[in-house]
């Protein structure tokens, strides 16, 4: 699906990943389980527009040219 087709939720700030460096990775990994548990939890984006409490549906990471 093309990004245009999409709605990004601007929930949090750009994460720089690369998937080929091991060392990087490890590194990283402990802030993006939080950032999924976070929503697993409570999805910010529901609770924000409509008052509504409850679990989020997952996190996903988009690939940008930035």
């Amino acid at each position: 699906m093309p990004l245009r087709e999409m709605h990004v939720l601007p929930w949090f700030q750009d994460v720089e990943l690369n998937l080929l460096n091991e060392t990087q990775m490890k590194g990283k990994l402990p802030a993006l389980d939080r950032i999924v548990a976070k929503v697993d939890e409570e999805d910010p984006w529901v609770l924000n527009t409509f008052s509504i409490s409850g679990p989020g549906e997952g996190t996903l990471f988009l690939k940008t040219n930035h």
